[in-house]
């Protein structure tokens, strides 16, 4: 009897690994192999998020981070992702992260930390990569799987307080906009303090190069009056502590269409004076330049005089 007792226990430790490293290998291949279906993906992370083993729980909570996060950077510039796990709206999976937050959630981001042999997990594929504690990438997984949830909106501000718009920092520094910029971008969140928030960063002198970059690319995408105008201003001075990404700025303010007939001078001025270094885009310069001659002969003054319906005659 006891050496039966000896085998279920060893058969039931067996088991366990095994679905760890399955949980393992989702973390750091399966949710980015083109092979592997979403159907699959999806009955993980279903699985994943409410087992009982917590370690399984922030291997499916890093794997969606990890795959929203990296596919961040094609949606920030509206081109398409090269694998779409289709994570959004997922009903199902609601309640369980939104509970979540609201048990671990104490009032302020803790601070970030990774686990001691992370090195030797990356190298020798040991165990699952992820930030501690696991639940703090919550507001960005909210914000893209539920856009314009009143819920998930509440959570992205309580976790990313207005902060001074100042260069870099971590996730959980109260001084880094760019979490909060991305949190509401990907919300599709555009209430009056969202745009304010954009704008303050933007009249900003002190903004840094990419954070500038982000905060007009959201102005051209959530548009306002007000918006347009902290663009043009901050295009017309251009002098920002740590350069100005006139590319971005041009291509907000194109998003405005008719709207933008006055600076289309400003938008020409400053397309030819865009030096050609450093972080220079020259797919994005070249597209920009011939969206900027449609635009002139749609929008110019020459064009809108001709769309005039002709006074009747006496």
């Amino acid at each position: 009897m006891v050496l039966i007792a000896v085998n279920a226990i060893s058969d039931s430790d067996t088991a366990n690994q095994s679905e760890l490293d399955r949980y393992i290998w989702f973390n750091t291949e399966g949710m980015y192999d083109l092979n592997v279906p979403n159907d699959e993906i999806h009955e993980l992370i279903t699985n994943g998020l409410q087992h009982e083993n917590q370690e399984i729980v922030g291997c499916t909570l890093a794997a969606m981070g990890l795959h929203i996060g990296g596919t961040f950077e094609a949606r920030k510039q509206g081109k398409e992702v090269d694998l779409n796990r289709d994570l959004r709206h997922k009903k199902e999976w609601y309640d369980t992260l939104i509970n979540m937050w609201d048990d671990n959630w104490s009032g302020v981001l803790p601070e970030e930390t990774f686990p001691d042999d992370l090195v030797d997990r990356m190298k020798h594929n040991t165990g699952c990569v992820y930030m501690l504690p696991t639940w703090i990438g919550l507001p960005q997984i909210l914000a893209y799987m539920y856009p314009q949830d009143e819920k998930v909106y509440k959570i992205i501000w309580d976790a990313y307080p207005i902060p001074q718009p100042i260069r870099g920092g971590k996730i959980t520094d109260e001084t880094n906009p760019l979490p909060l910029l991305r949190a509401l971008f990907d919300g599709g969140f555009n209430h009056e303090k969202d745009q304010q928030f954009r704008i303050d960063i933007l009249l900003n002198r002190e903004t840094s190069y990419p954070t500038a970059q982000f905060a007009a690319r959201s102005l051209g995408n959530f548009r306002s009056d007000e918006g347009l105008k902290a663009l043009a201003d901050r295009l017309t001075k251009s002098d920002y502590k740590y350069g100005t990404p006139k590319l971005e700025f041009v291509e907000a303010i194109t998003k405005y269409e008719a709207q933008a007939q006055p600076y289309i001078p400003l938008l020409k001025k400053s397309l030819r004076n865009i030096p050609r270094v450093g972080s220079f885009d020259p797919e994005l310069y070249a597209t920009l330049k011939e969206r900027l001659v449609h635009f002139e002969e749609k929008y110019g003054e020459k064009s809108l005089e001709a769309d005039e319906p002709e006074q009747p005659t006496r």
